[in-house]
């Protein structure tokens, strides 16, 4: 079995369903990118998790400009990737 990683965000009540779903993918694909960004995910593990193909990460990873492995890391990309997860 593995671990689990658990993300807590305290929302205003106003915030849609569909909305809290979208923030949770949003989420959910950060942390996976970046375990992956880190080394402690193949890119393989990293499709399956989120339900994508070898190829379609692949084309996630270029979507969102950042490399297929970390030695190639743009620090500046990875804070666009922050800002993007934060919505």
């Amino acid at each position: 079995m593995g671990r689990k990683v658990t993300i807590s965000v305290t929302l205003s009540e106003d915030i849609s369903d569909e909305l809290l779903l979208e923030a949770e993918e949003k989420a959910r694909e950060a942390a996976v990118i970046a375990l992956q960004q880190e080394g402690l995910l193949t890119i393989r593990e990293a499709a399956q998790l989120l339900g994508l193909s070898y190829e379609g990460y692949l084309d996630l990873l270029a979507r969102k400009g950042l490399p297929a492995t970390a030695d190639e890391i743009d620090p500046q990309t990875l804070l666009k990737l922050a800002r993007e997860a934060r919505g």
